[in-house]
């Protein structure tokens, strides 16, 4: 027997509700296609593999924000928004300061002896392959120094010192000025923090009292994924500028479907203001 999953009646409500979208997304897949169809050479620098890489991840995130937000989970695409924005700014300061990939990149022996420390708590050590933990911890010991918190022996819990609004302001990615509600507000659904449950609370009635609600988030959706719509254009543009593929003229055309499926200038930045 079949049995599918998702809300076939949101499909329906997504689409009449934003019908130019819908039109026009197709073409910016086939636009992000293109641009991710090709191949980094290994010798390629470490900024130019993290910005590429970086790009696919992002695209990835945005076909999964549609996904969840067809179907009225907004607030569910709301937290992968974050990570979305977290990996367009990233992309857009180590496309910016290309001298700081190498600590990008060798940061990931920070998590790899992370990953053993936690994993020895759920496998028994004598599962666990020594060479490879020799190793990490060779990898660990020739990196650490670059990641010291100020006075102590411990590493700090980012690559980089500065915060995500930091990176974005440094880098003047056109997204800058977009953190409060693409990255600020998604924060607080991805924690446990009080402002995700109420997210989610309705008032019953005249009386003193809420419920949960589980109704579709379709306000939320609406914005989430204009929101990503507006990433992806972001993400599309560092990519033709870091590889100077010469796609300007398709990009604005994108730019454009933007503007008819929102009805929004996609350089304003009022609405991030707002």
């Amino acid at each position: 027997m079949f049995v599918g999953f998702g809300v076939p009646a949101e499909w329906r409500v997504f689409q009449q509700s934003y019908p130019e979208f819908v039109e026009k997304v197709p073409l910016l897949f086939k636009t992000s296609s293109k641009v991710f169809r090709r191949k980094v050479p290994a010798s390629a620098s470490y900024a130019s593999k993290a910005v590429f890489h970086l790009g696919m991840l992002c695209f990835e995130d945005f076909k999964e924000i549609l996904l969840l937000c067809a179907n009225g989970f907004g607030i569910g695409g709301q937290k992968i928004l974050r990570g979305l924005y977290e990996k367009t700014i990233t992309a857009d300061y180590l496309s910016t300061h290309p001298d700081e990939a190498k600590k990008f990149v060798d940061y990931t022996w920070v998590y790899m002896k992370r990953d053993l420390y936690h994993a020895k708590n759920e496998y028994e050590r004598e599962t666990m392959d020594l060479k490879f933990i020799a190793h990490v911890m060779k990898e660990y010991d020739r990196v650490k120094k670059d990641f010291l918190k100020p006075g102590t022996t411990k590493a700090r819990t980012s690559w980089t010192e500065l915060t995500v609004e930091a990176m974005g302001k440094e880098a003047k990615s056109t997204m800058a000025n977009w953190y409060y509600s693409c990255y600020f507000l998604p924060t607080q659904q991805i924690h446990s923090t009080i402002g995700a449950i109420f997210s989610r609370l309705k008032v019953q009635g005249q009386i003193d009292a809420t419920y949960f609600s589980t109704e579709p988030q379709r306000e939320e959706a609406s914005r989430v994924v204009r929101n990503s719509h507006l990433l992806m254009l972001s993400v599309l543009q560092r990519q033709d500028e870091h590889f100077a593929l010469d796609m300007e003229d398709e990009l604005m055309e994108r730019a454009k479907d933007f503007d008819e499926s929102w009805g929004l200038d996609p350089t304003s930045e009022s609405e991030a203001s707002a």
